[in-house]
């Protein structure tokens, strides 16, 4: 008996403290000029040669 309502005290107060009511708002940045025209490349092959002339290609046939 004593389990039984230790463990229902326990989970009101998990649902206590989880239905607080404060969230925490994101911030957006501001999508600048200098911004607009970067890109970020994460792929195995970003730091080759081969891939590095393939992407200046790109930027120059984009005009970017």
């Amino acid at each position: 008996m004593k389990k039984c309502i230790l463990g229902i005290m326990i989970c009101i107060s998990f649902l206590a403290i989880g239905c607080s009511g404060e969230t925490e708002e994101t911030e957006t940045e501001e999508i600048t000029e200098e911004k607009k025209d970067e890109i970020t490349i994460m792929h195995v092959d970003a730091e080759h040669p081969e891939f590095q002339k393939f992407i200046e290609e790109a930027e120059e046939a984009l005009d970017m």
